[in-house]
C-alpha cells in the first residue's frame, strides 16, 4: 500500500509541474476533430478541508466499532497507517482515497469474520 500512495503522489506532483508549465491548453488546429479530455477530478484539485479530513478519520474509526472489526488485524492497521499517512500529507484527493481503502478492508475484514460465524454454526 505504501508504494501506491508514493506512486499516486509522484503522479501529483507530476501532473501539477506539468499544469504550471502549461497554464493554457493550446488551440487545436483548424479543421481538427474535437477531443474531449475527462480528469480524474472533473472540477479540479479537491482544496484541503481539515473539518472534513477528521469527520472521515473518525467515521472510518467508528466503522470499526459498528463492525466489531479487530483493529489489531494486520490489514486494518496497514490500512489505517496509509489514512494517518494520508492526512499527514495535507492533500484531500489522497486522503479520500485512503479512507475508502481503510473502508474497503474493514469491510473485508467483517465479512472474513461473519463467513467463520456461519461455518463454525454448519458443523
Amino acid at each position: 500500500m505504501a508504494d501506491l500512495m508514493e506512486i499516486a503522489r509522484t503522479a501529483r506532483d507530476r501532473t501539477r509541474k506539468e499544469s504550471k508549465q502549461s497554464k493554457q491548453s493550446p488551440q487545436p488546429a483548424e479543421g481538427a476533430p474535437p477531443f474531449a479530455c475527462f480528469p480524474c477530478f472533473p472540477f479540479g484539485p479537491v482544496p484541503w478541508d481539515q473539518r472534513r479530513a477528521v469527520r472521515l478519520m473518525y467515521d472510518a474509526d467508528t466503522l470499526v466499532e459498528r463492525l466489531d472489526v479487530d483493529g489489531t488485524d494486520p490489514e486494518v492497521r496497514s490500512a489505517a497507517a496509509l489514512v494517518a499517512s494520508a492526512y499527514a500529507t495535507r492533500d484531500m484527493e489522497t486522503m479520500l482515497y485512503a479512507v475508502n481503502e481503510f473502508e474497503v478492508e474493514v469491510r473485508r475484514a467483517e465479512s472474513c469474520k461473519a463467513l467463520a460465524r456461519m461455518e463454525h454454526h454448519a458443523r
